[in-house]
């Protein structure tokens, strides 16, 4: 099973279409845990509309990753950002890839929903940066990455301090 994990903070116009999107999925095998960090807005009821299960954050990205992560029940491990939207067959693929190739962690390439040319650009220069430096200096955006539920523990988790990604 994947346990997607979903920090989040005032995300009640951007959750709708991921869960949305989730929902969607060809792939059923999976619980998705929303991290709140005490929102203002109707995101904790949402989420809870759509049947996910809500713990609390405690604040940055990192602390809600780390506390999803404490209560997930799945192996696998798909931290993603509430402000992204993928196709029906994105987590059927996700697994088949992940398995097929006997990864215990992997990131995602961006790609922005709109024409805006400076996202085209400034996401085609971190997909490259990223693709060309995972051999000596493996990293991902916060907006995506899938992991064993063991890599992460034995990593401790996400630094808790990092405020961005």
């Amino acid at each position: 099973m994947i346990t997607i994990i979903i920090p989040t903070l005032n995300e009640e116009n951007c959750l709708p279409k991921l869960l949305e999107c989730i929902r969607s999925q060809t792939y059923k095998n999976y619980e998705v845990i929303v991290a709140d960090a005490s929102s203002k807005d109707k995101t904790r009821e949402i989420a809870k509309k759509f049947g996910c299960k809500v713990v609390k954050s405690g604040g940055l990205p990192g602390i809600g990753r780390n506390n999803g992560a404490k209560a997930a029940k799945g192996n696998i491990l798909f931290f993603i950002d509430a402000d992204v939207e993928f196709g029906n067959n994105f987590l059927k693929n996700c697994v088949e890839e992940f398995n097929s190739r006997k990864l215990d962690i992997a990131g995602l390439y961006i790609h922005p929903q709109g024409n805006n040319i400076f996202d085209k650009i400034f996401l085609g220069v971190f997909n490259f940066w990223t693709f060309s430096t995972q051999l000596f200096y493996p990293n991902a955006s916060g907006s995506g990455i899938m992991c064993k539920k063991w890599i992460h523990e034995k990593a401790n988790g996400f630094d808790e301090k990092i405020r961005f990604s």
